[in-house]
């Protein structure tokens, strides 16, 4: 499954309109789930490097733990990717845009998930998605046996997964953005390739 070529136009228009981008010197770590994404992330910031977490994951969190199920806390998914973006801009205005920084997910990512849930992009999502221009963007391939039931965080479908690998593809490129895709590999194969491309 692809976006629709509304969708994408959507985007195109919404980047156009938005004039002159803040180009960053910021990196994206992306992936399905079970990409090995966040693992990658933590490794990356026990080698030094700045990480922003994974904001998704906080505030399905923030709802878990005030007693709702997983499926609970995505009953009102606007409400659920409008938090998440919340808190991904509370991160953005903490960083200086010319720092080298790696997002466990950003902006764009939440287009991705509201296309795979079946909604529209409000104009506050698309506008964020193209406020930041990111240096490169690394799209991760699935490692692992999908299995939602052992993440007590994630309910998607292995069907899912394969959908939003193509389409965090398919936006990131159309926001023009350098996407280097890593293969299913071992952690210090991923990490030696990522450091390599970050030292250049």
């Amino acid at each position: 499954m692809s976006i629709d070529a509304r969708c994408l136009q959507r985007l195109r228009d919404a980047a156009n309109a938005a004039g002159e981008r803040l180009h960053t010197n910021w990196r994206v770590v992306t992936g399905a789930p079970f990409s090995g994404k966040t693992t990658l992330v933590e490794s990356l910031r026990s080698r030094g490097y700045r990480t922003i977490e994974d904001c998704g994951r906080r505030a399905i969190c923030e709802r878990l733990s005030s007693g709702q199920t997983k499926d609970d806390a995505r009953s009102d998914y606007e409400s659920l990717q409008l938090r998440i973006s919340e808190l991904m801009l509370d991160k953005a205005r903490a960083h200086d845009p010319s720092t080298t920084v790696i997002w466990d997910y950003s902006f764009p990512d939440n287009l991705a998930y509201l296309a795979i849930a079946g909604h529209e992009w409000d104009d506050i999502h698309l506008e964020r998605a193209v406020r930041f221009r990111f240096k490169q963007v690394f799209l991760l391939h699935t490692v692992g046996r999908f299995n939602n039931l052992t993440d007590p965080v994630r309910t998607e479908s292995q069907e899912s997964q394969v959908k939003l690998q193509t389409i965090m593809k398919e936006i990131y490129e159309t926001l023009g953005a350098e996407v280097i895709e890593i293969p299913a590999s071992t952690l210090d194969f991923r990490l030696a390739e990522v450091e390599e491309i970050l030292a250049r």
